[in-house]
């Protein structure tokens, strides 16, 4: 059995804790360029890593349903009972009156706040394995190109936080314009190219200058720009990073990625307890008591992954 490549567990690890900083950070990202900056590229390349990680070559040779039954244990399992609890906490913090059972369904169709990225991963899932059972990694990437901008396009214009009913919930749960960074993910795992160092860092510097821009000075090209060509040619120096065989990622680091999962399930607890009372706080008595608080999770999460029940159902461990 080929041993884990810990680089890689820890590039999800530094991807993870971007996801936890941009939902830490106060205001909005119109008000904080750390926030903004860390929007911008975080979920497409941890979406894209996730793509990378994609046993193609098994599951084209899988039914679409044993592919769905092969993600209950160590995907929909925990996110089932992520829905749950953060629905009831929902209604303990907002003293809502209605009917919890109804409050749950609307819950699953439309998750709350994070909890939206494990239907979107599990429909990138099916859609991808789809797409290559039909036809190569080539056409597939197209497809998702075009359906991607699509989506892309129609969320620009509205159509997610104006729209009504249906097809809001459905902008809401399954981010589609993701969805080419899935697939390109799958279609760099054969692309042995690697970006030279000096390009890669000019490339990194080009991304920040224009991100930079683009925030003090909103611009529909300079979005379009960073979120679909500048982020793809970012991604694909990022299996050059874990295939550095001469950086040895600290333990910690790697420990972040191993419980990816567990982490973006369970982080937004304290957040959302704390932010409830922000607004009487001092932005510094703010940080200091949630980044506290998520320290003490983190420090929960580590402990329950080592008991079998925690593992399995809360944090989709197997074994």
């Amino acid at each position: 059995m080929k041993d884990r490549n810990q680089n890689i567990d820890a590039v999800k690890g530094v991807l993870i804790l971007f996801v936890v900083a941009g939902h830490l950070i106060l205001g909005g990202l119109e008000t904080s360029f750390l926030k903004y900056f860390i929007y911008c590229f975080h979920m497409p390349i941890f979406i894209f890593v996730s793509g990378y990680l994609l046993p193609v070559q098994r599951l084209v040779n899988t039914s679409l349903i044993q592919v769905i039954l092969s993600y209950r244990y160590r995907v929909l399992l925990p996110w089932i009972l992520a829905v749950a609890i953060f629905c009831f906490l929902n209604i303990w913090i907002h003293h809502a009156q209605e009917n919890p059972l109804l409050i749950l369904l609307r819950h699953y169709i439309k998750p709350f706040f994070h909890l939206w990225y494990i239907p979107s991963f599990l429909l990138f899932v099916v859609l991808s394995v789809t797409v290559f059972k039909k036809w190569n990694r080539q056409v597939g990437l197209v497809i998702a190109i075009l359906v991607s901008c699509s989506f892309y396009f129609m969320n620009k214009n509205g159509m997610m936080e104006n729209g009504t009913g249906v097809f809001s919930s459905f902008f809401h749960t399954f981010r589609m314009q993701y969805w080419m960074f899935f697939v390109w993910g799958a279609y760099c795992k054969d692309w042995k190219w690697k970006m030279p160092n000096d390009l890669l860092f000019a490339s990194f510097m080009v991304y920040v200058s224009v991100v930079s821009i683009h925030w003090f000075t909103s611009s529909m090209l300079l979005d379009i720009l960073i979120f679909m060509p500048l982020n793809a040619w970012i991604m694909i120096a990022i299996p050059q990073l874990w295939s550095n065989e001469n950086f040895k990622a600290p333990r910690w680091l790697v420990w972040c990625g191993e419980q990816t999962l567990g982490i973006y399930l369970w982080h937004m607890i304290p957040i959302l307890l704390i932010k409830q009372y922000a607004a009487s706080f001092s932005p510094l008595v703010y940080y200091c008591s949630t980044i506290s608080a998520v320290g003490l999770l983190f420090y929960g999460l580590h402990w329950a992954s080592s008991i079998g029940f925690f593992r399995s159902w809360f944090l989709g461990i197997k074994g």
